[in-house]
């Protein structure tokens, strides 16, 4: 826009180049004159590929503009109120590579509702996505916490996806969508919280198969996630090399199947790991920071070495300088791990002991 006052030649040279028109972030499309300067700018991109950011409600000429162009669309940033305006724009994104979906931030949830089938079928409308963000899908009441609960109809094989994020930190969303998903090329996942079952994760990475690389996950509460099941969960993905766990069980488990799953100095389960990072609700027992000082040892020494590792417990829950500092020959062990490299991290979020 500043090209079109410097003069008459410049203002042309702009209109006339349609990479300058390529890209839009509508802030509120309710603006006076809104409306047409919409269709005017789209239309001036030509046939060249549109980012498009929509933040607010949309009015119906605007989606309308929108959804003519729907052809061209290459990443699209949704923000909106209502799930009325996500279901009349995602019905066809034929050459869409990257898409996040999320509600306005100054809108309550109960306005702003869409589902996991949903998500499917925008998936469907998109087979060239390569990167997608659904935050706050919602929750279904029928969800059970274990085991293969009622399944969904709609199945879906997305051959492109590399990246999926269901939700953020702080603001979940439903992994049902999973039950539904074949992934062969998903290489980063992103999970808020798991509200479904261990054997519907687990069929989900048998049936995609996927070369993933990095994983982040909230798992759910319950005793299915204390015993071996992380470990079967996780031979099934053998090409992860940061994986990022939050949960509220014992981690001995998980540490000494990364401390023993060695031969010759070659890993055979998670050979690859490079980062891990576990958030919990409690500090470290003894036990877990002589199984932990084992782990990070073997992994270390092992080729591929480990790189990082990160335990933090949430603040409120413990405190840092009652009696929580690991014992002396503990902190000995890390700071020797730290000198030789490794970036460690064990404590708040806020401050680390090592």
């Amino acid at each position: 826009m500043l090209l079109m006052k410097v003069c008459r030649s410049w203002n042309q040279i702009a209109i006339s180049t349609p990479a300058l028109w390529a890209a839009i972030r509508i802030m509120d499309a309710r603006a006076h004159g809104f409306e047409a300067l919409v269709k005017l700018w789209l239309d001036r991109a030509q046939n060249r590929p549109l980012h498009i950011a929509l933040h607010g409600p949309l009015v119906p000429n605007v989606r309308d503009s929108v959804h003519q162009k729907a052809h061209q669309v290459q990443d699209l940033v949704l923000f909106l109120p209502s799930s009325d305006d996500l279901r009349d724009i995602t019905t066809s994104l034929p050459f869409l590579k990257t898409l996040t979906i999320s509600q306005s931030e100054s809108v309550p949830p109960v306005y702003f509702s869409y589902n996991a089938d949903e998500c499917v079928e925008i998936l469907r409308a998109a087979p060239g996505l390569v990167d997608c963000t659904f935050n706050r899908v919602e929750y279904e009441e029928d969800v059970t916490i274990g085991g293969l609960d009622d399944q969904p109809t709609s199945q879906l094989t997305h051959a492109r996806l590399e990246n999926l994020r269901l939700g953020r930190r702080r603001s979940p969303s439903s992994t049902r969508i999973l039950k539904s998903l074949t992934l062969p090329a998903l290489k980063d996942l992103v999970i808020s919280y798991l509200n479904i079952g261990y054997g519907d994760l687990l069929a989900f990475f048998t049936r995609s198969s996927p070369p993933l690389e990095s994983l982040e996950m909230e798992l759910g509460i319950g005793d299915e996630w204390a015993d071996d099941r992380l470990e079967g969960l996780f031979r099934l993905v053998p090409s992860l090399t940061d994986l990022h766990l939050a949960f509220t069980t014992p981690i001995s488990t998980l540490l000494e199947v990364l401390a023993n799953g060695s031969s010759s100095s070659q890993f055979q389960f998670l050979p690859r790991l490079s980062s891990l990072t576990i958030r919990r609700s409690a500090h470290p027992t003894r036990t877990e920071y002589e199984t932990l000082v084992r782990t990070l040892s073997a992994r270390r020494a092992s080729r591929p070495r480990m790189q990082t590792f990160r335990l933090v417990w949430w603040p409120g829950t413990t405190g840092m300088r009652e009696h929580h500092e690991p014992d002396a020959d503990i902190l000995l062990a890390l700071r020797q791990l730290a000198a030789d490299g490794m970036k460690l991290h064990i404590g708040t979020e806020d401050q680390s002991y090592v």
